[in-house]
Parts: structure tokens; C-alpha cells; sequence
């Protein structure tokens, strides 16, 4: 059900404010839905941001990793180092160009809350961010 505000919040955004460029971040489950968004709107979307995605549901009968083999954009993904094999998979089929996937060196937390300043290793999340990010305004 979150899915279609996803979709409402591109259209709304798209039509009242014509952005330049378009990037969509999402957390833990909607990092998953982050990439499907992705997927289905390659015209409107220019990255997207994942932080801890996984096979958390099916989509209409899909899994997120096949709607990561249709991504065009750059992605970039990232989790706590435990949960890498959580979101591999999805990283994997995603073959456009520009992605970053970054596991930390050590533990990191789920989530967006990596970059909370209180995750210890918050610096180190941050510059992949931001080295992403960069190569995006490189483009």
C-alpha cells in the first residue's frame, strides 16, 4: 500500500515543482521500494539511494531484485556489514552505471540511522554518500 504514496509523492512533486533532478532515498523497506520506484519511473527518477533494502515482500508477484535487472539509473546501496546478504542479490542485478554499493568496515546499524551521529562509524557513510552524490553532479 505504501507503494502507491510513493507514486502520488513523484507525481505531486513532478507537477508542482519540476525538479531538475529527481533522486529517491528510502529505509529499510521502503529502500526496497525506493528501487522499484526506480524501475518504473526511468524518465522521472535520476538516482536512487538505498539504505538496508531486502526481499522484505513481493510487488505484483515480483521479487525487488527483478525489478532491480530494469534499472537505468545510478543506485547506490548500503546496509550494516551484517546485512549485506540481505540485499546482494538486488545489488547484483542492478547493471547501470554510476552505482556505488558500500558495506562498511566494520558494524554500522540498519537503516538510514547509519548517518545519525551517534552510529559510530557515521563519517565512513557519509562519505560514500557524499562520493555518490558527487559523481552524480559529475555526470
Amino acid at each position: 500500500d505504501a507503494y502507491l504514496d510513493l507514486v502520488g509523492a513523484l507525481d505531486y512533486v513532478e507537477e508542482q515543482f519540476s525538479p531538475e533532478t529527481m533522486i529517491v532515498w528510502g529505509s529499510s523497506y521502503s529502500a526496497s521500494l525506493a528501487l522499484i520506484l526506480a524501475a518504473e519511473h526511468p524518465e522521472e527518477i535520476d538516482a536512487a539511494l538505498s539504505f538496508s533494502p531486502g526481499e522484505y515482500f513481493l510487488y505484483n508477484d515480483q521479487r525487488v531484485e527483478d525489478y532491480a535487472a530494469q534499472i537505468t539509473q545510478p543506485v547506490f546501496i548500503t546496509s550494516a556489514k551484517h546485512e549485506e546478504n540481505s540485499w546482494r542479490g538486488i545489488a547484483d542485478r542492478i547493471s547501470s552505471a554510476g552505482c556505488l554499493f558500500f558495506v562498511p568496515e566494520e558494524g554500522g546499524v540498519h537503516g538510514s540511522s547509519a548517518l545519525l551521529e551517534q552510529t559510530p562509524n557515521h563519517a565512513e557513510y557519509w562519505s560514500a554518500v557524499e562520493q555518490f552524490l558527487s559523481s552524480l553532479r559529475a555526470e
